[in-house]
């Protein structure tokens, strides 16, 4: 149902701030999008900025990359036309009361363009600032999945792990997480 809410909005020209678990905002995008009836452009990283290894050394090459993903997005957008932000809280995350700079760019880029619309994703788990949320005219939580399901010999899983298929975790036999995390850590 929230789904077709959320398109309806979109249809009308309006943005659409929704909060759901990461694992579904590809899906929910593409739906939305779909049923929507716009034409999507879709935030994606910068080759420029992954490319860069200035950027690289300061650790930023994403979250730049998506900035400047979003910039192009939202200034190449004709009428008409939806940006799809699904890692919104990610770019321009924080309090009100700790608006990071890139926050800011994030804000001021949004409201700079306020003619465009917008279909943007944030997890429940983490904080967007008000004047950034307010940018959006409707806002939808879609409290589909609990972060934690009961398996059936009674322990708790994280959603993530229970939603791996028995083909799948067949394929990770064995597989330590713990040791690949020691084995990656500090690569870059």
């Amino acid at each position: 149902e929230e789904i077709a809410v959320a398109a309806a909005y979109l249809k009308q020209g309006m943005s659409v701030l929704i909060r759901c678990e990461k694992l579904l905002v590809e899906h929910l995008a593409q739906r939305i999008a779909t049923l929507a009836e716009r034409p999507a452009r879709k935030v994606e990283v910068e080759a420029a900025a992954v490319a860069d290894p200035l950027a690289a050394l300061g650790g930023g090459s994403r979250r730049s990359g998506l900035i400047a993903g979003l910039a192009k997005a939202v200034k190449d957008a004709v009428p008409g036309d939806m940006v799809i932000i699904q890692h919104l809280d990610l770019l321009g995350g924080g309090t009100d009361a700790s608006l990071s700079s890139e926050g800011r760019e994030i804000t001021d880029l949004l409201y700079e363009h306020s003619d465009r619309v917008l279909l943007a994703f944030t997890d429940p788990s983490l904080t967007i600032p008000e004047v950034l949320a307010n940018r959006f005219a409707v806002r939808i939580a879609m409290n589909i999945l609990p972060r934690e399901v009961t398996a059936s010999d009674g322990t708790r899983l994280p959603i993530g792990v229970a939603l791996i298929t028995r083909e799948e975790a067949e394929l990770f036999e064995g597989f330590d997480p713990q040791a690949f995390y020691k084995h990656v850590a500090g690569m870059n």
